[in-house]
Formats: C-alpha cells, structure tokens, sequence
C-alpha cells in the first residue's frame, strides 16, 4: 500500500512537474517579427531560415494589448505585383525607425531583382537588431511615377512574453478562423447566442488594444477579411 502511494506521488509530482513546464513553455518564445503592417499590391510573409514560424498572439511591447507575432521568423518574403514592364528595377531596404536611411543609419538590408512573371519577389535576410526594434520596409523603383511604398513592422528579440490565452478570431476554439466564428460573432451581437468571457476576448478583434471593447458585425468582417486573407494581421489598414 505504501508503495502505491508512493507511485502515485511521484506520478502526481512528475505530472505537476509537465504542467509547470508547458506553463513555463506557453511564454517563452524565440525572436520574431511582429505587427507586421501592410500595403497594396504587397505582400509579406514571415518566414523562418531553420525550423519553423510559430504566429500567435502575445504581448510583446508589453503594453497589456497582444499583438500579432511570429515567433521564430528571421527573414520575410515581400512580393510586390503592381503595375510594371519589363526590364523595370525594384530596390527593397529594411532599416530601423521609420525614416529613410542616411549614411549614419544602419540599413539591415538592400536588394535589387529583375521583373518576372508580373510580380517582383525579394528574399529578405535582414541583419537582425540585438534589441527589440521598430523597422520600417521600403519599396522603390525606377519605373516612371512610382511611389515609394513604406509598410512599417517590429521586431522582438527572444525572451519571455504573455502568450494571449486565447486566439483573436478563434471565436469557437476550434483551432481554425473561418466563417463559422465570424457567424458566432453577428449571432452573438444578434443577442441569439451567449459567449463565454475568452469567446468575447477571441471575437473581439477590432482594434480591442485602443479601448474598443464592442462585439459587432465590424468584428465578423474583419474575421471574414482573415479567412479570404484580404489581411494577414488584426491591425492592417486601420
């Protein structure tokens, strides 16, 4: 008998001993870009050059809002597919801040690739800040009346930040974001349905970080949005 219940303590223990782990594992992340911003005819992927890019929503500015992040991301894929002909020459330089570098600036990376196919698609390998960094990609050419594009995002070096403990657009908690979850938002401000205190965090995902608390219709198209992947973060165009 005692040895059984010596079993089952150390079972007990080494179990609580997990789940302090999976706590512990839940924050910890690796460096990543985050809120990511976008622009039209651009594209821009969070991409990983070993092992894999984990997106979730955690508060990396430490500000008390969750922000869009990928974890593990140390390069980007930009795609620009607006008007062009070819022999057209693109430039694509991500620096630090938001301002167009200087010969005193640090410039994390510059490229220049020939037209293909209707689009111009650059591998970004960035030369990665050793502090959490706001950054800025710009876009330019030489093709007559182009306008440089400028598409802000950040960067957070690894360490430990609160993983949101929700998904915002995961309204069902069923792991995808589709149009399910935005039909559970229009039943919920419909007054057809109740949500539970996390579902209402989850569908929530219209600017919930500058005060704006409100579940309503605004909030299923934006999940409708995410799933056509019209927008590839909460924050864009807003």
């Amino acid at each position: 008998m005692k040895k059984k219940l010596l079993r089952m303590a150390l079972l007990s223990a080494a179990f609580a001993g997990l789940l302090c782990v999976s706590a512990l594992a839940d924050d910890v992340t690796a460096g990543g870009f985050y809120d990511i911003g976008t622009a039209e005819n651009v594209k821009i992927e969070a991409e990983a050059s070993s092992g894999t890019v984990t997106k979730t929503s955690a508060d990396v500015d430490e500000d008390g809002a969750y922000e869009t992040f990928y974890a593990n991301s140390d390069k980007l894929s930009v795609v620009y597919s607006g008007a062009m002909s070819a022999g057209d020459q693109f430039v694509v330089l991500l620096v630090s801040g938001g301002d167009l570098p200087t010969v005193a600036d640090q410039i994390y990376y510059i490229d220049q690739t020939a037209v293909e196919a209707g689009s111009v698609t650059f591998d970004v390998y960035p030369m990665l800040p050793a502090e959490t960094t706001p950054m800025t990609l710009y876009i330019t050419s030489d093709r007559a009346g182009f306008t440089t594009i400028k598409v802000p995002l950040n960067y957070a070096v690894s360490g430990t930040y609160e993983v949101a403990p929700y998904t915002l657009g995961d309204v069902n908690r069923d792991g995808v974001i589709d149009p399910n979850d935005a039909l559970l938002v229009l039943q919920y401000n419909a007054e057809l349905i109740s949500l539970d205190s996390t579902q209402q965090a989850a569908a929530n995902v219209t600017l919930p970080w500058k005060g704006d608390n409100t579940i309503d219709p605004n909030d299923a198209l934006r999940i409708l949005q995410y799933n056509a992947e019209l927008i590839h973060s909460w924050d864009e165009n807003n």
